[in-house]
């Protein structure tokens, strides 16, 4: 047993080679890597299987197209990996014999696969050399046939489990622990759902390779059944009307068809005979055998050595004349097929069915060979009539020579009583006596032997006698494949064995036998030394000088010489001429009718082997078939454990979703029990809660036909009851007879009374390995529950654990939501009275302070009287703290109304380099007191922007006071303007900004103490000091950076700082948008006025001013 491997894995082809060694030694092993010259060590037929391990599929289907092409017996497997079975379908459509998926234990199957193939292909083997006699050149259509082509159905299709896609969305307000639940549910969901897809998957492949398997394997055997029945037939019965009747009738079961005929041609009548017919109406036997047009009959067609096949009626080929029979006779396909033999048509079967397409291309193989069988069944029928028709004539004719001779013989004896002188009337007598005792003799030799050697030799030593010639052989025509036929000697007498083995064999037309054998006349030489050289070289050798030969017949074709000499020279006289043409007639007679026999002989052990091997092609098919039950019943149990294993899956999926889509727990409940009782065919089911305060188990959803011992039994302690008892042990508890355990009592003999057993199953529920619960189910089927039921219910238990915590988690969420709310609506309150409490407070303490800076001014002016150097002193104190707690309230209501929302802007065109410039000018005096350099550098012609002048100016003294605050003596300042085009981002730390409009910069750098890396993050927080300057200087309320961010971000801004650590320096930058302003627009800056110095023109020598406020001091104030 030969196999071929072909992988391109050396390490894999390895294993495989071994496998096969390890299971059958015998196996003839080759391997080899896919490539091209995989192509050239197929063009012989040397191997039985070849194994395809991974060849590309492009050069796999080119391999079996070849292979089939050459008519190859080589079965292909295919292992393919899994999920690409789609591939080896192809295969077996183009005529692989089977595949197998490369799987876990792969390798224990494959051998069985592998011999089981490399018996198939010895037993096609030795039936085609059984019947190569038979085949016609395109004989290879029955190897197509046995060699698997099949067109694959579509498999009844399996349970449809669509995963669900679900996206859990969350509630705002859910915390960070029910988030992780939730996800871990939806996770838990998709390997559901992956599951559930890759079951589908494999239940379609298999259940699909099962089908094509199963119709493949009932087709073959429906094949290989009825050819072994119609050679059983041929094999037991020689009357050929009895052979054709039974061939068609099991041509039309094995069909399903019910309309037939078989036709026979008699060469003799010149006619076309129907031996058996079933279905048929006479006008339609007299359409079907009508010849007379004979190109377009459809008999014509099959007598002419074609298969055809007519599946309904074309307009094109009008049903090859029988269009209006067909549709009279109701027949939608028609199917005929010549009964042929040794490349002669003998006959035709025709097959009909009521509906089109019920004959296939299958149909047209499979009946093809039977109209070969059925054909060589024909001629070996009608040559055995024949011979044993030739034999009854021949033995006639013998029997009437030998009586005449007999009374010849007796006439003579009779007469002959006195001696005489012998006359010519005598001798002539005695040479008629001669002759025909010879003719008896040869006739006796013919009739009682079948060994053609031994009745030539007996046949030249009686002619040798009767002639009283020295010598005689005979010769046979021997026909040569792709060579001339040449004459073989068969037998001799009178010569050498050297001059016999010269003459063994002589070519047609050669020498004075070969003129014979090719003229089919005798030849007579009455002295061969006057002939040619050649004869003359027979004279030297042998001595013979006359020669007379004449060709043997039969049928007026020649098939030998028999040939006699003499060693003297002499003339044949007429009469011995005569009884050579006689006995070589009966002896070309005799000769044919050997070798018929030798025929019907050899044809009949063929039949015998034949249907030796087709008892063993049946006996293979029916362990096969035994198989093949065995595997169904496999299949139809994996298929139940399936379709459970579905159900089951489905019911997982189904409780995952809703775990996941509710977060209401007595319906996830109900819906989980429900799925759980339909799916396991369970009568009963309850879900616990555990109170861990109570440490009781409560019942919360009971669902099914309750028994009577579990009503009104809704709580259990830790031990008691089966809750209790799962509850306590914190695992899966199986009881299989509910009765016979002691532990559970009450109210349970009620229920048996009834008739009634139950087996329980409980499965503990836990949250993040916290016990939450538990469920059991009651059947009342007994000891239904097994260990994939539990691992199911144990699974949809963690499931629900997951809802219960959930369900818990969500109550506790809503309840701290709720508090959480509450909380907020107190702070908002708090917030709101604080906001009031602010703007009261400063209001009432901005009017107080407004007075008292009124008068300090008044007295330092010396309003009121001269001062002393100590008082004015204590006024200017005065005056700074009073302006300092001014600037303070101011901040304090500025950032009261940023953080509301309430901040007004005047949103107008502004120059922010103009501004720049004057709060330097103004802000100079203050950088000169501290001996500090400040110096302004802003970009030619930057843009203007919109904004509030004020805001935009506060924002410029905040940063510059913080700059000049936070810088020593001889440090420096400075403030610098750029523009960003659109798209442009400032460097780091700098954040991103919109790419749709163009940025304006402004930046304030000091070389002051710098900032902390750990404290940038906070530095425009209110009330935050960097490295608690506050504390040291005692200057500051913090408010100013947070006040200037609030303005910024009011204008659509970004501020940030940047400092690379204390005593370094800082600098901080805002960015306010460009809009798109023109000044072709009309859109111009506000230049800021000039305030002229009063003049004593401009000064009202009498001014009358009205004053209203509810401050009294505020109002004598403004008075003086």
């Amino acid at each position: 047993m030969t196999v071929l491997l072909l992988d391109s894995d050396p390490n894999r082809r390895k294993i495989v080679a071994e496998a096969l060694k390890r299971f059958e030694p015998a196996f003839e092993i080759e391997v080899a890597a896919p490539g091209s010259k995989v192509m050239h060590r197929l063009s012989g037929d040397g191997y039985d299987v070849i194994l395809d391990c991974g060849q590309p599929e492009k050069d796999r289907l080119a391999m079996l197209r070849d292979i089939q092409r050459r008519g190859q017996l080589t079965q292909v497997i295919v292992v393919t990996d899994e999920g690409r079975e789609e591939e080896a379908r192809r295969a077996m459509q183009e005529g692989a014999s089977d595949y197998i998926v490369r799987t876990e234990a792969y390798l224990t199957t494959l051998p069985l696969v592998v011999e089981k193939a490399c018996r198939r292909c010895r037993l096609l083997a030795e039936l085609q050399q059984l019947r190569e006699s038979e085949q016609s050149p395109d004989g290879s259509t029955a190897l197509r046939l046995r060699s698997g082509e099949h067109s694959p159905q579509r498999p009844a299709e399996g349970p449809k489990l669509a995963p669900q896609d679900k996206t859990i969305k969350l509630p705002s307000d859910s915390s960070e622990a029910l988030r992780d639940a939730l996800a871990r549910m939806q996770k838990a969901l998709e390997e559901v759902n992956a599951l559930l897809e890759k079951s589908q998957i494999r239940f379609d492949n298999r259940a699909s390779a099962l089908e094509q398997a199963v119709a493949e394997a009932r087709r073959q055997a429906r094949d290989m059944s009825t050819l072994n029945a119609i050679a059983d037939v041929i094999s037991r019965s020689s009357v050929l009307d009895e052979v054709l009747s039974n061939a068609l009738d099991k041509v039309l079961e094995a069909t399903e068809t019910r309309i037939g005929a078989v036709l026979v041609l008699d060469e003799e009548a010149r006619k076309i005979v129907i031996t058996s017919q079933r279905g048929l109406s006479e006008e339609f036997v007299r359409a079907i055998t009508d010849v007379k047009t004979r190109e377009r009959t459809f008999l014509w067609k099959i007598l002419s050595g074609n298969s055809l096949l007519v599946d309904g009626i074309s307009p094109g080929s009008e049903g090859y004349g029988l269009s209006k029979e067909m549709e009279k006779e109701g027949i939608g396909s028609l199917l005929g097929v010549p009964l042929s033999s040794k490349g002669k048509v003998r006959g035709a079967m025709v097959i009909a069915a009521d509906e089109e397409g019920h004959l296939t291309s299958h149909d047209v193989d499979f009946l093809t060979i039977v109209g070969r069988q059925a054909g060589l069944a024909v001629e070996n029928i009608q040559l055995r009539e024949e011979i044993w028709r030739a034999a009854e004539a021949w033995l006639e004719e013998i029997e009437e020579i030998a009586e005449a001779g007999e009374e010849e013989w007796k006439l003579t004896d009779e007469t002959d009583t006195t001696e005489h002188p012998p006359d010519t009337e005598d001798h002539e007598v005695q040479r008629q006596n001669r002759e025909l005792w010879t003719i008896n003799a040869v006739a006796e030799a013919v009739s009682q032997s079948f060994d053609l050697d031994e009745i030539l030799g007996n046949i030249v030593s009686k002619l040798t006698a009767a002639m009283g010639i020295e010598a005689s052989w005979v010769y046979l025509v021997e026909a040569q494949e792709e060579k001339e036929p040449e004459l073989l000697l068969k037998a001799h007498r009178g010569v050498s064995e050297r001059f016999a083995q010269g003459m063994t064999r002589v070519r047609m037309g050669e020498g004075l036998n070969g003129q014979v054998a090719i003229s089919g006349e005798p030849l007579l030489i009455e002295d061969l030394v006057e002939s040619n050289a050649r004869t003359r070289l027979v004279v030297e050798q042998e001595g013979l000088r006359s020669f007379a030969g004449v060709p043997m017949k039969a049928k007026d074709r020649v098939i030998g010489v028999i040939a006699v000499a003499s060693r003297i020279p002499r003339q044949f006289a007429p009469h011995e001429v005569r009884l050579l043409i006689s006995i070589s007639n009966q002896v070309g007679i005799a000769v044919e009718k050997v070798q018929l026999y030798h025929q019907v002989r050899e044809y009949a052990e063929q039949q015998e082997k034949s249907n030796q091997v087709l008892q063993e092609i049946n006996s293979m098919l029916m362990e096969s078939q035994a198989e093949l039950e065995e595997q169904m019943a496999a299949v139809k149990k994996a298929e139940a454990e399936i379709q459970q294993r579905n159900r089951e899956l489905s019911a997982l999926n189904a409780i995952a979703t809703t775990v996941s889509q509710h977060l209401d727990f007595e319906k996830v409940s109900v819906s989980a029990i429900d799925k759980v009782l339909e799916t396991l065919n369970l009568a009963y089911g309850e879900i616990f809660i555990f109170d861990q305060k109570a440490r009781e188990m409560i019942l919360v959803v009971s669902r099914g036909e309750s028994p009577q011992f579990a009503l009104g039994i809704e709580k259990f302690g830790l031990g008691e009851g089966l809750p209790g008892l799962i509850a306590q042990d914190k695992k899966p508890l199986l009881i299989e007879d509910l009765a016979s355990d002691t532990r559970f009592i009450r109210g349970l003999n009620s229920e048996l009374e009834k008739g009634k057993s139950y087996s329980v199953i409980g499965i503990p529920l836990f949250a993040q390995d916290q016990l939450v619960g538990a469920m059991d189910f009651f059947s009342t089927e007994g000891h239904q529950f097994t260990p994939p039921m539990m691992n199911l219910l144990t699974t949809i238990g963690h499931q629900i654990g997951v809802a219960v915590a959930n369900a818990r988690l969500f109550e506790e969420v809503k309840q701290g939501a709720e508090q959480l709310r509450r909380a907020n609506d107190e702070l908002q309150e708090l917030n709101r009275l604080k906001s009031d409490f602010i703007a009261i407070v400063s209001h009432e303490l901005r009017t107080p302070l407004a007075s008292i800076i009124g008068y300090v001014d008044l007295m330092l002016d010396e309003e009121t009287g001269p001062l002393n150097e100590e008082q004015s002193q204590y006024l200017g104190v005065i005056e700074r703290n009073a302006e300092r707690l001014s600037r303070l309230i101011n901040d304090i209501l500025d950032i009261s109304r940023i953080e509301a929302g309430r901040i007004d802007l005047a949103m107008v065109p502004l120059d922010v380099a103009e501004i720049a410039r004057e709060i330097v000018v103004t802000m100079q005096p203050q950088a000169q007191a501290k001996g500090i350099e400040m110096t302004i550098s802003m970009a030619e012609g930057l843009p203007l922007i919109r904004g509030d002048a004020d805001r935009i100016r506060q924002v410029l003294v905040n940063m510059l006071g913080n700059a000049i605050k936070f810088t020593s003596q001889g440090g420096r300042v400075e403030i610098s303007g750029w523009c960003l085009a659109a798209g442009e981002q400032p460097p780091p730390p700098g954040p991103e900004l919109a790419t749709a409009s163009d940025w304006l910069l402004v930046s304030v750098t000091d070389t002051g103490v710098g900032i902390a890396a750990e404290e940038l993050g906070r530095i425009f927080d209110k009330f935050y000091q960097v490295g608690g300057f506050a504390e040291r200087s005692g200057e500051g309320s913090g408010l100013g950076l947070s006040i200037a961010r609030g303005i910024v971000e009011a204008h659509g801004g970004k501020i940030w700082a940047q400092s690379t650590g204390e005593n370094q320096g800082s600098t901080f930058t805002f960015a306010l948008p460009v809009p798109a302003l023109s000044k072709a627009e009309g859109i111009e800056a506000r230049p800021i006025p000039e305030i002229p110095a009063p003049t004593a023109s401009t000064v009202m020598e009498r001014s009358a001013v009205l004053v209203v406020d509810d401050e009294p001091d505020a109002v004598n104030l403004l008075q003086l």
